[in-house]
């Protein structure tokens, strides 16, 4: 596979019973052979255990993950980012960067603030069939410095069996349709413990806006649901979702 580069024009990618532990190199490493990239889609690659670096092709509208059983976790290395990122990058690192370098910081960072812009173009993402995945963590639960999927519209999770938790899906702002949740706590509403107990000066609630856009939120197939209250004074914190 390393030796079937694409395109640097393609625009639709699609792999399907992959049998490698690992995705090829190109896939994360040479990012102009994906730069124009809109619709990625992996089915079967059930020997691979980790995702490559996707967060920041530019382009990137559908992203079809299935069937990769033994991924277990998606982390800072699906996005693409590392520590360094999260510290920010001074101006004069930024300076120096070669060509590629500098287009590809452009790319992460958008237009507010110097901001990591992970996803921007993400629109629809699908994971399914991922049997061992445990843990899914979202950037921004790390650090206030990245804008993540700021497009994305539909999100669709089907059989994850062993995911212990949602992460903060109520902080995607552009979101519309999500299907298919086992575990309900605060992780999904993008909101800590200390959020719950947070008053105003004044000794009133603070009510918190999640999932701003939301119009369908469907549960299905919910065997072993689980549903975590938030502790202490139920009365004095108000959840705020759409609704029509």
């Amino acid at each position: 596979m390393e030796g079937l580069q694409p395109h640097p024009n393609l625009e639709i990618l699609e792999m399907s019973d992959y049998r490698g532990s690992k995705l090829p190199c190109w896939m994360s490493n040479d990012f102009m052979l994906m730069w124009k990239v809109r619709i990625l889609r992996l089915y079967g690659c059930n020997k691979c255990i980790k995702l490559p670096f996707l967060g920041k092709l530019p382009l990137l509208e559908e992203l079809v993950i299935m069937n990769i059983h033994q991924v277990k976790c998606i982390g800072s290395e699906f996005y693409g980012i590392g520590t360094q990122d999260f510290l920010g990058i001074s101006e004069n690192e930024n300076e120096n960067d070669n060509d590629n370098d500098a287009t590809t910081s452009n790319n992460k960072r958008g237009s507010s603030g110097g901001k990591l812009t992970l996803f921007p173009s993400l629109i629809a993402l699908y994971l399914g069939g991922m049997k061992e995945l445990e843990e899914w963590e979202l950037p921004f639960e790390r650090s206030d410095v990245v804008q993540l999927m700021l497009r994305l519209h539909t999100l669709r999770i089907i059989w994850a069996p062993k995911l212990k938790a949602l992460p903060a899906l109520g902080r995607l702002e552009s979101l519309e349709y999500l299907f298919s949740v086992k575990h309900i706590g605060l992780e999904l509403f993008g909101i800590s413990d200390d959020d719950i107990i947070g008053t105003s000066r004044v000794g009133e609630s603070l009510p918190m806006i999640v999932f701003p856009k939301l119009k369908t939120l469907d549960f299905r197939i919910m065997g072993e649901w689980e549903m975590i209250v938030r502790r202490g004074d139920e009365q004095n914190v108000s959840f705020i979702l759409p609704w029509n």
